[in-house]
């Protein structure tokens, strides 16, 4: 099951900016998650990290309140049912500012042709 699937579960939540270059976990603790990110078929993240959840479903992973992760990314809702995605990049920069596009759900993960976004709960098989 997704990480994400707000419907059947109690999530805290964050707030970000409309632009989602800054967020604060004012509903909630950031929650540590399974976290995987690849991009150009390279992996970035492939571990537990923080996650911050939306009910909009937008989400970021690396990104915790007091120091971030050397990898991060933010995944922001779109109308559509799909996602758009911005990484630190391969310098692992402080801001979000490489595009990794529009991305569509497949199962707990985001994914198109350039980068595949995933968070599982803590224990919960991968797919």
């Amino acid at each position: 099951m997704p990480f994400w699937n707000f419907e059947h579960e109690n999530f805290n939540f964050g707030r970000c900016d409309r632009f989602r270059r800054s967020c604060s976990a004012s509903g909630g603790p950031v929650q540590p998650v399974q976290c995987f990110l690849s991009v150009n078929g390279k992996i970035y993240i492939d571990k537990i990290c923080n996650g911050e959840f939306e009910k909009d479903g937008s989400f970021t992973l690396g990104v915790p309140q007091t120091k971030r992760d050397r990898y991060f990314v933010y995944v922001n809702s779109n109308n559509d049912g799909t996602m758009d995605g911005n990484w630190n990049g391969v310098e692992a920069e402080s801001h979000a500012h490489e595009p990794l596009g529009t991305l569509k759900q497949s199962g707990a993960c985001w994914t198109n042709e350039q980068a595949r976004v995933c968070a599982w709960k803590l224990g919960e098989r991968r797919d």
